[in-house]
C-alpha cells in the first residue's frame, strides 16, 4: 500500500489504512499456518479469501471501476499481503468511498483478530 494517496482524509481511512499495515505486516513476516484450521473450523487461507473477496465487493460499491460480478483472483501465500493492500488502495482511491471504508476498515480488523486472537492472560 503506498503511503501516497487521494484517499479521504477521515478517521475511518485512518483506521483502515491502520487495520491493512497490521495485516499485511503479520502476512509478509510470519508463516502464518495457510491451511491449518482455525477455532470455526476455516483455514487462514479461506478467511484470508473472504476477506478478499468481500473488499472487492466494497471496492466495487465505492465505484472502483471493477465491473459487476468479476472476483480477485484466488492467489497463494506469497501474493495474498499484495492483494489486500491493492484492493484496500482501490477503496481508498474510488469516488464514494466515504460510504464504504468504516465497512472495509472493520472487516479487516475483524480478520486480523479472528487468525492472531490477542493473548489471554
Amino acid at each position: 500500500m503506498s503511503d501516497q494517496t487521494d484517499a479521504p482524509d477521515s478517521p475511518d481511512s485512518g483506521r483502515l489504512v491502520a487495520e491493512c499495515r497490521r495485516l499485511v505486516d503479520r502476512l509478509s513476516g510470519t508463516n502464518p499456518g495457510w491451511y491449518r484450521a482455525q477455532a470455526g473450523g476455516q483455514t487462514r487461507a479461506q478467511r484470508l479469501r473472504e476477506l478478499v473477496v468481500l473488499l472487492a465487493e466494497l471496492g466495487r460499491e465505492a465505484g472502483s471501476g471493477v465491473p459487476d460480478g468479476a472476483v480477485p483472483h484466488d492467489v497463494g501465500s506469497h501474493a495474498i499481503a499484495d492483494q489486500v493492500a491493492v484492493l484496500v488502495e482501490d477503496i481508498l482511491l474510488a469516488p464514494g468511498a466515504n460510504h464504504v471504508v468504516p465497512a472495509a476498515a472493520a472487516a479487516v480488523g475483524r480478520c486480523y483478530d479472528e487468525l492472531w486472537p490477542p493473548l489471554r492472560p
